[in-house]
């Protein structure tokens, strides 16, 4: 029972000249600076009650979005005439697909074993088919014989990669 005593002490001695070492570093150690995102007196960034925000008074720096690639959106809808594998037609305007291969809508085409398709109107229904019911964005790239060429793109997929 002795030496459970002595063992008892020597830890409890032990552990009093720890936490005395621990106070005295501290009285010689200077205080950290007080940031104040940290402080609990500050005013709260977050709160339960609904809060007016002064734009003017808030010193947060504002970015700017990035320009839209694709700025003219527009729904298809019935109104929509596809004239043949590149060019469309809505609301009294005419579209040319910039990059799109010129596939009239009667043109009849051959493949290597010598069999004929109607090539013309399979463009012209793949392109309805893109088009049709969606939300199409495109980017203007100018003005030629009263036709807008464009760049448009579906979902986020470049239209004449679905074609």
């Amino acid at each position: 029972m002795q030496t459970f005593l002595i063992l008892l002490s020597r830890i409890a001695l032990s552990l009093l000249f720890v936490l005395g070492g621990f106070r005295l570093t501290a009285a010689f150690v200077d205080e950290p600076p007080a940031y104040e995102f940290l402080n609990m007196r500050s005013e709260g960034l977050w709160t339960s009650l609904p809060t007016r925000v002064d734009p003017q008074s808030a010193a947060y720096e504002r970015i700017a979005p990035p320009p839209d690639p694709f700025p003219f959106k527009f729904r298809t809808g019935p109104k929509l005439r596809v004239i043949d594998g590149a060019n469309f037609h809505l609301g009294g305007v005419e579209y040319h697909l910039v990059g799109a291969p010129l596939v009239e809508r009667t043109q009849i085409c051959t493949n290597a074993q010598g069999r004929r398709n109607a090539c013309g109107l399979k463009a012209l229904k793949a392109l309805d088919n893109a088009l049709r019911g969606r939300l199409v964005e495109c980017a203007i790239d100018g003005l030629k014989a009263n036709r807008h060429l464009v760049k448009c793109r579906v979902n986020g997929q470049d239209i004449l990669s679905l074609l």
